[in-house]
């Protein structure tokens, strides 16, 4: 380990073989020392024991030294860098298959960064979130007690903020709208490539395009006994029982009394049971033609 001036003097024979193993030994070991050498020259080497790193001399400036790469192994840069070609990072997993590769040729010339299955972006301190690829399905994680936003502006030209798609089973390249969010307009739900959403929000509600039906007949409410519609517009009601009360409301508008009342048919009458006295009627029915 040595420095020298690069300078072969005029000298005897001895001196000059010494100056120049001198110099040679510079060369071989980067002019490596703890402080940078007297004498510099653009683009220089120096193995910075000091430091720890190895550099070169700025082509201008003398005093100014970039890291490439650590004493110890591997790469340390502080200066923006260019990689022309495909830059591989493999992972320490036995198998050798966890790897991020940044392929150059990729998407027509552009570049991408590939991960492997298995190889993973993580995003935090804690690596609070995480997207990976494994085994033919692929996931976003949260990996912390925190939530995940997704915050976008509203297109000039598309007329929505965000945009869940699905591909199309006649055609892979291309895709129908699932979820659409737009802002100042609601939500909207998609099925199967409609042009129309099949469930969105309005500033009133929702709007349904479509039929509501339950997951198995005849075992769903719609509403509770707490949480109750106030007013049901229907062109048709189409239903079994008919189930009135006005228990936990102030009264109606005839008398001011309360009730529970159902309607119920039968194979060629219509009946009336009052749930508080458990009293039963039937309606007096006069057929027309």
């Amino acid at each position: 380990m040595s420095q020298n001036d690069f300078v072969i003097a005029d000298d005897t024979g001895e001196n000059v073989l010494t100056d120049i193993n001198s110099a040679l030994q510079a060369l071989a070991s980067n002019s490596r020392a703890d402080n940078s050498p007297t004498t510099t020259y653009p683009s220089q080497f120096f193995a910075n024991q000091t430091t720890g790193f190895l550099s070169y001399r700025d082509g201008s400036t003398a005093s100014t030294y970039y890291n490439l790469a650590k004493l110890t192994g591997g790469l340390n840069v502080d200066q923006p860098s260019d990689f022309n070609g495909d830059v591989v990072f493999n992972g320490t997993h036995s198998s050798g298959l966890q790897k991020i590769t940044f392929d150059a040729d990729n998407t027509n010339g552009f570049g991408a960064f590939v991960f492997s299955d298995g190889a993973r972006a993580t995003f935090g301190t804690n690596e609070d979130l995480s997207i990976s690829h494994v085994q033919g399905f692929s996931s976003i994680f949260c990996n912390t007690n925190t939530p995940i936003i997704i915050s976008a502006k509203k297109s000039t030209t598309s007329g929505f903020n965000f945009r869940i798609q699905t591909s199309r089973s006649d055609n892979p390249t291309l895709f129908d709208a699932a979820y659409e969010a737009i802002q100042d307009g609601g939500q909207k739900l998609y099925f199967d490539g409609g042009n129309t959403p099949k469930l969105a929000t309005t500033a009133n509600g929702i709007e349904v395009a479509g039929s509501i039906l339950p997951t198995t007949d005849n075992d769903k409410s719609l509403g509770s006994s707490s949480k109750r519609f106030s007013t049901l517009h229907s062109g048709a009601l189409n239903t079994g029982d008919i189930n009135m009360s006005n228990l936990n409301d102030s009264g109606n508008e005839i008398d001011g009394s309360q009730g529970s009342w159902s309607i119920q048919e039968g194979a060629d009458d219509l009946f009336l049971i009052n749930r508080v006295s458990g009293k039963k009627y039937k309606f007096n029915l006069t057929e027309v033609t």
